[in-house]
This record gives structure tokens, C-alpha cells and sequence, in this order.
């Protein structure tokens, strides 16, 4: 794939630096290690809360900037606020915990997108925690409403009226690092709106002038934490980077290979990740040097919709989602492939999902890292005015492991642990698809099937080379078939190389 142009204008003023005062030190964050070797655990979920409307998938999932709770949008245009259950969760085997939203606030229409206010932090006591505790969301033909958090009321309004004065809403909003401004992305432009004061002002930044810039919807938007910089994406295709106090590009990727549906920048704000719809890579640039992606991470996006990602808070660690229902794990430390763009190998990847997985996110504390949660969602086109470029030819070496029926709690022991096996995969050169059945489930298990393609599928003991012997410790003969086979088993995983 051919890496995108950086046009710069003639004489950009580099990217604005505030002077910041004197500051102790911050402190270092205490993150727990991260066991990448083995499926995530699901700990919570609230699956009856959305299964009273058919086909009532999430649009979207994120944490508060203080990781007491989550913020969800879904099909019936609510916005749910679900607090954070104590750790460390349910025990292996037992019924997962139904959760029941401490608010529900119900839009008018589409919901576009949803941001919390950045400086939210709900261990403040009051009134300083409620003037922050705020969620701003555009839906179709509505102004932007600004909702308390606490008790769902309505806090304030941000109108935008198109040159006829009718009403308009932005498909995309941000909020600066400060709570200061309200960013809209509109068709060709941005508009910014003052929070502390709702209503119709705002000041509209035109993104397209002259032939040159950024055309069509802006359908993300994100703010660097670092710095006065807020980066655009466009349906058209292309992204730029902009200083808040105005002017035009500081830089511009005019012809990207998909149009962005989210933008991310790194915790330190060096780099830019951006993934889009019908994409088969999110791509990172350092923007110290921004002539050529940095880092491809592969992902497969068959869809118009937003599929989001999201960093832990050492920015180390990237987390995504995609439409065949994978949640997949990468280090963005390790050094990547050769090519074009250079290619990051998974760490580790994961199906909690039977259908696609379009909002996993991080939680910003350092407390805790829940496993990424998936959103079941409808194969079907999103809200957007055109379409994105054909599916390209599937992502090849990507890891995968998938289970079959749903059950948000994946299949898995330990030696000596009663229970099925864990099927792991051994990648090569060629892309192949099998099938490995383990029987019976419920029985002891110390067994791991491994699965290796091209060649012979063998099942071996774990910590014993050579093949599976006749005479095994757990009832049952762990049997490996080609995809399609029935195996007759209860129970089956689909592992993909």
C-alpha cells in the first residue's frame, strides 16, 4: 500500500507550544502487568439491558476521564452511564454480573457522537465534581446537549444553524484537554464552540478554500494532550493537523487509503493513530516525521462504521476492535515488520464477541485495566453520506482465536483445572483455517491442541513434545478436522493463522 502525502503550507508556523509553569514532577503511573498470554476474563457485563429491543447494538463505549464508569451509546439513541463493580469480579465458572445503569438519558434521534468532559472527576466533593461532571452528544437534526452526569438533567445547549438557518449537527465532537472549547465537525469545516457559554456563538473554521484542503464530512475529530493542536478527519479521505488559536494546516495527508471513522493521539502527543471504514489497517505517524506511517497495525473493517481503538494510559499498549468480532492486543514497543507500511505483530487477540467488536476501551486510571469489551452491532451500512472504497483482500497473519456460540466468558484451563483445553496456534508463511475440537467439556484437562498449517495438525501434551499417545490422563480423544468437518464435539473453536 502506498504511503500517503504530507503537504505542508509555505511558511506553517510550527505546531504552537504553551509555556507551562513550574510543576513538580507527575507522578509515575502504576499500571499492573498485563497477561497477554491468555484470553481476557470477562468480569461484568449488560447484555439484559440492551436485549429489549431487537437488534439494539452499541455504537460505542467510553470510560469516564476519571475511570469511575462508562458511557455507552446504542441503536435505541440512549446514552447509559454504567458505575464500575468493585473487583475482582465473579469466579471463574459463575454467571456473569447483569449490570444496571445508574442513568439513562434518551436522545432525539441518531446519535452522531458523545464525549465526556475532560476534567471530569467524580471524587471531588460538591459542587466541584458536578460543574464537571458533564456529557456532551449530537444526534440528527438537534442541537449538541450538554447532560449532568450525576442526575441526567440538561445543563446547556451548542446550536449550529447551516447559511439557510436550519438546524445542523456536527457528526463528530471533541472537547480541548482544558474544557475550554467544544469542537463540531461539520461538512468541510469546523465549528468551535465556548463551553462556558451555550448557545449559538461559535467561531467557524472552513477547512476547504481555493481548491485545497480537507472536503466532505469531518467524521472524527481528536485533541493532542500536549499541546493546542486538534487533528480532522474527512470522508473525503484526508487528514490535517490545526492550532486551536486558528490559521490554516500545519500538516495535511490529503490521499489517505481509507476515509477516517477515529483519531488517537499517543498520552506524550507524538504520534497520531487513525483507523477508517472499509480499512484494513489503523495507521500510525510520528509527527516529528510525518512523510511515511510509522507503524500498521492490522485490522479488518468490512463496514461503514466507526470501529474505534483506544491506548492504556503508558500509551503503550493499543487495543482494537473490528468486524469479523475480534478484540486484538498490540505492543506498540516492538519493533515491526518490514514494509509498507512497517507491520505490528498482534500481542494477542480474543473474541468476546459473536459479531463485530466496534468499541473497546481502555479505562484512563492506572487502578485497573479491564479486558476490552466488545459491542455486538448489525452488519449493516452506518450513518454517512457516501461510501468508503471495496473490501480489499483479507489481512493475512493475523492470530485469532473465536468462540463459536458467544458465551462472553472464553473456554480455558489451567493444568490440573477442571475444564476444556485451550487451543493455541502456531502461525507460518501460509494463511489457513482449522478447526480444533476438544470433548468431551467439563472433563479435567491438561491438554493443549496445537495447530499447525501448512502441514499435519498434531495435538501434543502440554510441556511434552512429540504427538498425543493413546493413553491419556482425561476421558476423551481430542480430535483436530479441516474447517467445515463436523467433529461432533460440544464444543468448538475456530483458530485462524
Amino acid at each position: 500500500m502506498a504511503a500517503p502525502m504530507v503537504e505542508a503550507p509555505q511558511g506553517a508556523p510550527p505546531p504552537p507550544v504553551t509555556p507551562q509553569e513550574a510543576e513538580p514532577p507527575p507522578e509515575a503511573l502504576e499500571v499492573p502487568p498485563y497477561l497477554l498470554g491468555r484470553p481476557p476474563r470477562a468480569v461484568w457485563g449488560a447484555r439484559e439491558e440492551f436485549a429489549h429491543r431487537p437488534q439494539n447494538f452499541l455504537r460505542g463505549c467510553k470510560w469516564a476521564p476519571d475511570g469511575s464508569c462508562v458511557l455507552t451509546c446504542s441503536d435505541d439513541n440512549a446514552l447509559r452511564i454504567f458505575d464500575l463493580p468493585p473487583p475482582p469480579g465473579p469466579p471463574r465458572g459463575c454467571p456473569l454480573p447483569q449490570l444496571v445503569p445508574a442513568l439513562r438519558v434518551p436522545e432525539g434521534d441518531t446519535i452522531y457522537d458523545f464525549a465526556w468532559f475532560p476534567l471530569m472527576d467524580s471524587t471531588q466533593p460538591p459542587p466541584a465534581c458536578e460543574h464537571t461532571g458533564r456529557v456532551a452528544a449530537s444526534s440528527r437534526d438537534n442541537p449538541v446537549h450538554l447532560w449532568d452526569a450525576f442526575d441526567g438533567t440538561l445543563r446547556g445547549s451548542f446550536r449550529a444553524y447551516s447559511h439557510l438557518e436550519e438546524p445542523v449537527a456536527p457528526h463528530s465532537l471533541a472537547f480541548a484537554p482544558d474544557g475550554s472549547h467544544l469542537l463540531g465537525g461539520f461538512d468541510g469545516a469546523v465549528r468551535v464552540f465556548p463551553t462556558h457559554r451555550p448557545g449559538r456563538h461559535c467561531q467557524e473554521r472552513r477547512l476547504h478554500q481555493g481548491g485545497q484542503g480537507q472536503r466532505g464530512l469531518i467524521g472524527c475529530l481528536a485533541f493532542s494532550p500536549t499541546q493546542p493542536v486538534f487533528a480532522c478527519g474527512s470522508y473525503g479521505r484526508s487528514l490535517g493537523l490545526y492550532a486551536l488559536e486558528g490559521g490554516g494546516a500545519l500538516a495535511l495527508w490529503p490521499r489517505l487509503p481509507a476515509a477516517p471513522t477515529h483519531l488517537l493521539f499517543s498520552p506524550d502527543g507524538n504520534r497520531i493513530y487513525a483507523g477508517g471504514r472499509k480499512d484494513r489497517h489503523i495507521l500510525c505517524w510520528d509527527l516529528r516525521r510525518p512523510e511515511r506511517p510509522l507503524l500498521g497495525l492490522e485490522r479488518h473493517v468490512g463496514t461503514n462504521q466507526r470501529v474505534t481503538f483506544d491506548l492504556d494510559p503508558t500509551g503503550r499498549f493499543l487495543v482494537g476492535g473490528d468486524t469479523e468480532g475480534f478484540v486484538t492486543v498490540w505492543d506498540t514497543l516492538t519493533p515491526p515488520a518490514p514494509g509498507d507500511p512497517p507491520l505490528l505483530p498482534p500481542s494477542c487477540a480474543s473474541a468476546p464477541s459473536a459479531t463485530a467488536s466496534t468499541a473497546p476501551a481502555c479505562t484512563p486510571c492506572s487502578r485497573c485495566w479491564p479486558p476490552p469489551r466488545g459491542s455486538d452491532c448489525s452488519r449493516r451500512r452506518g450513518d454517512s453520506d457516501e461510501e468508503g472504497p471495496g473490501d480489499g483482500p483479507p489481512p493475512g497473519g493475523t492470530i485469532a482465536c473465536s468462540s463459536g456460540g458467544g458465551d462472553p466468558t472464553p473456554p480455558g484451563t489451567t493444568v490440573g483445572t477442571p475444564g476444556p483445553a485451550t487451543p493455541t496456534v502456531t502461525p507460518s508463511g501460509t494463511p489457513g483455517l482449522w478447526m480444533a475440537s476438544v470433548t468431551p467439556l467439563g472433563t479435567p484437562g491438561s491438554w493443549t491442541p496445537t495447530v499447525t498449517s501448512p502441514g499435519t495438525p498434531t495435538v501434543t501434551l502440554l510441556g511434552t513434545p512429540g504427538p498425543w499417545t493413546p493413553t491419556v490422563t482425561p476421558p476423551g480423544t481430542p480430535t483436530v478436522t479441516p474447517l467445515g468437518t463436523t467433529a461432533g464435539t460440544p464444543q468448538e473453536h475456530r483458530d485462524r493463522v
